[in-house]
């Protein structure tokens, strides 16, 4: 930024091939960022939100508790003990709902909400701290449980929040309409 400042952003990306039954950038629509070439073979590299199977990768990691590695760091994937009572809901439809301005959000049915995280803040997410803290230590039924969530975390640093999974609360809009 212009006063030195610097912003990270997390984005996932993905590559989508076509085949002769499918056209990713018709498929993608929105969430295509540009068109790729390997050789003969065409395709659309895109936001990975867009690709449900993305979502369902990043969820069945967070039960496993994964850690893969990425950049100078590593992506830490964690659940709390609530997953198990959600954990059927990752074979069932995934709904990616239009595009929004900070975070991206995805629906496995009515049953969980996966918020992925835009701008990379370091430090403690006070979302999962405390969604964490009433899932877990105090539980507390009049709050939406936390499910899993992905970190990312440099030696040194601390951990920065790239996703949160949370049980889906059915409900009449956000608090900004």
């Amino acid at each position: 930024l212009a006063s030195g400042a610097v912003q990270r952003y997390f984005l996932p990306l993905g590559v989508a091939w076509e085949t002769r039954e499918s056209d990713p950038l018709e498929r993608l629509g929105k969430w295509a960022l540009a068109k790729v070439r390997r050789r003969e073979r065409m395709g659309a590299l895109h936001d990975a939100f867009g690709d449900p199977e993305f979502s369902r990768a990043l969820a069945r990691a967070m039960q496993r508790h994964e850690t893969a590695r990425a950049g100078r760091g590593e992506l830490r994937f964690s659940s709390t003990s609530r997953f198990a009572d959600y954990a059927d809901a990752l074979g069932g439809e995934i709904v990616v709902p239009a595009l929004e301005q900070s975070n991206t959000g995805v629906f496995f049915g009515h049953r969980l909400f996966l918020k992925g995280y835009r701008r990379m803040r370091a430090g403690v997410n006070p979302e999962l701290e405390l969604g964490r803290f009433l899932t877990e230590a105090s539980p507390f039924p009049q709050v939406a449980p936390v499910v899993g969530a992905v970190e990312y975390a440099e030696p040194g640093t601390e951990p920065v929040t790239l996703a949160i999974l949370q049980a889906f609360v059915e409900n009449q809009g956000d608090l900004w309409t």
